[in-house]
């Protein structure tokens, strides 16, 4: 028998939102439903004058002339003519949708509080870009601020990849190949926020979790991963790790990893053995599996104690890269 509930403080936010709308049975459609959840972030939001935003558009090598933007973020007054510290953050979305800009009202707080230069990468979307793209688009961003650290006045060596939900699984995947492919300076860190690692991941319709109110269900699951893996050969295990990082072979040589994910999240299982493989192989890592909330439930209830918790537990993680 499970005892799972939910954290009293989640349940309140979650009765006072509009009834889920229904389930989407394409990848496309998926999209516009989450798109219609951002939107009022965009229209909403303003960066405050404390921080300033400058959008760089970057090269891809793999695509001439193709460029993708990274959304930089810096104190508008720095408080050291130092090099910072930097982070390259991939969004959330399924792999099929969202925006760099839907990060700023989580980044600046984050900005402000550690003087680091964040930089929010706009990696190109499922299903028209499927994997290998979107991860290697992260990865080549990561490559553009190692190689720009001086005129961005960054340290190389304090160079953090961080991630939430489908970014988090972006992250992962660009932290493998910065292993695999030798990358000089190594990653300082890796945060890892609910992050989507597993194409296996399924849950039963009598699942205990089943049971709970679920902002990503396991039918959108199968939907994005299905999208973002395109032609890869799920039927006989052929799953690029680089894809879906749970299927590493090896956590060995992955940077220090920060991650924390909801009891009630569809990613729990997937996200507490990424955190144990990493142990097994002497990972530095930390994990926090907050009690009663979902997926997403700092976005959905911010002002809770659970999701202040995880964001001065965030905080902590990223001060010390």
């Amino acid at each position: 028998m499970s005892n799972l509930a939910l954290d009293p403080d989640f349940a309140r936010v979650l009765a006072l939102l509009p009834a889920p709308p229904p389930q989407p049975t394409t990848a496309l459609s998926l999209r516009a439903q989450i798109t219609a959840g951002f939107n009022p972030i965009l229209t909403s939001y303003t960066v405050p004058p404390s921080v300033t935003e400058t959008i760089i558009h970057i090269p891809i090598p793999a695509s001439p002339g193709t460029t993708i933007a990274l959304h930089r973020l810096t104190p508008t007054t720095p408080t050291s003519s130092s090099p910072t510290a930097a982070v390259v953050y991939a969004h959330g979305g399924g792999m099929i949708a969202g925006a760099a800009a839907h990060a700023r009202p989580a980044l600046v707080p984050l900005v402000l509080a550690t003087s680091a230069t964040f930089y929010s990468v706009e990696y190109r979307l499922a299903p028209e870009h499927p994997f290998p793209t979107p991860v290697e688009d992260v990865y080549t961003a990561l490559e553009w601020v190692r190689d720009h650290a001086a005129d961005q006045n960054i340290d190389p060596a304090r160079i953090a990849l961080v991630g939430d939900s489908a970014g988090g699984g972006l992250a992962a995947g660009a932290a493998l190949m910065t292993r695999d492919r030798h990358f000089a300076p190594p990653v300082a860190k890796l945060v890892l926020i609910y992050p989507m690692l597993d194409d296996r991941t399924s849950i039963a319709a009598d699942h205990p979790l089943a049971a709970q109110p679920m902002i990503w269900t396991d039918a959108s699951n199968k939907l994005a991963w299905a999208a973002y893996l395109g032609d890869e050969d799920r039927t006989r295990g052929h799953v690029s790790p680089y894809a879906a990082p749970a299927r590493a072979g090896s956590f060995a040589g992955l940077p220090r990893t920060y991650i924390d994910c909801g009891g009630l999240d569809l990613f729990r299982d997937e996200n507490l053995a990424f955190a144990a493989g990493l142990a097994a192989a002497n990972v530095e890592v930390e994990v926090h599996l907050y009690p009663g909330v979902g997926h997403g439930f700092d976005f959905l209830a911010p002002g809770t104690p659970v999701a202040r918790a995880a964001a001065e537990n965030r905080l902590w993680a990223l001060k010390r890269l």
